[in-house]
């Protein structure tokens, strides 16, 4: 089986069932800061990402919230 990972993001629902929809046998990921890990990502034979919402920092080793 296909695994796509796809990145959280607020209409991860409607990414996860198009391409389920469109293709029974791939199964989507959730990628989130939550759930990040070498393990997660390893297990995607794709990744789609989805746009439109921030990374979140703590991937790229930054406060949440900086002051500027």
């Amino acid at each position: 089986m296909l695994r796509i990972g796809v990145t959280d993001c607020s209409k991860y629902g409607n990414y996860s069932k198009w391409i389920e929809a469109a293709a029974p046998d791939i199964e989507t990921i959730k990628l989130s800061f939550t759930n990040a890990g070498a393990h997660v990502y390893d297990q995607c034979h794709a990744i789609l990402f989805s746009g439109g919402e921030d990374i979140h920092p703590s991937l790229y080793n930054k406060p949440e919230y900086m002051d500027f």
